[in-house]
């Protein structure tokens, strides 16, 4: 199903939210829009699983998704998601396997964009690739940084007490 007007504007929002599409015009972003499926789940259905394939970018439209780690020997609940949130960008990018497993918490409305239909719209804008290059290279640098604090301890700090960086 595709997304409606009303929806379409919502998408618009959303999608100018993410570092990736922050700076596409309006035709490149109802152009990703027009890629877009709207996807419904049943509570407690798993979106993926964690080693799973990136095959898609998940927006939220209704509902709330927990996202779970492994973790000796159980899972390990480490994110709440609601409307408007978005995963599965990193993964998409860098063909990564899903780090955590996603599952939905109430009945939910995805809108979903699939592997190719992202890479042909980088490979139609060129710019576009040039910006996730430089997304890249900052997430990488930043998540260096976060494992050099805490491997001094400082990091640890940060997660007892809540203080930023």
């Amino acid at each position: 199903m595709k997304a409606s007007e009303q929806e379409g504007v919502w998408l618009y929002r959303v999608l100018k939210k993410i570092d990736f599409f922050s700076e596409c015009s309006l035709g490149e972003i109802e152009s990703l829009i027009s890629n877009l499926i709207k996807k419904n789940y049943k509570k407690g259905q798993r979106v993926f699983n964690q080693g799973d394939d990136a095959d898609y970018l998940y927006i939220l439209f209704q509902g709330n998704v927990g996202i779970f780690v492994k973790s000796g020997i159980g899972k390990k609940k480490i994110a709440s998601l609601d409307s408007g949130n978005y995963f599965g960008e990193m993964s998409l990018v860098l063909g990564d396997k899903k780090s955590a497993t996603a599952v939905c918490e109430t009945p939910c409305d995805f809108f979903l964009l699939f592997k190719n239909d992202f890479n042909d719209f980088v490979y139609r804008n060129p710019s576009i690739k040039e910006k996730i290059n430089r997304i890249i290279e900052k997430r990488n640098a930043e998540k260096n940084l976060e494992l050099k604090s805490e491997k001094s301890g400082k990091g640890l700090l940060k997660k007892l007490f809540g203080f930023n960086k």
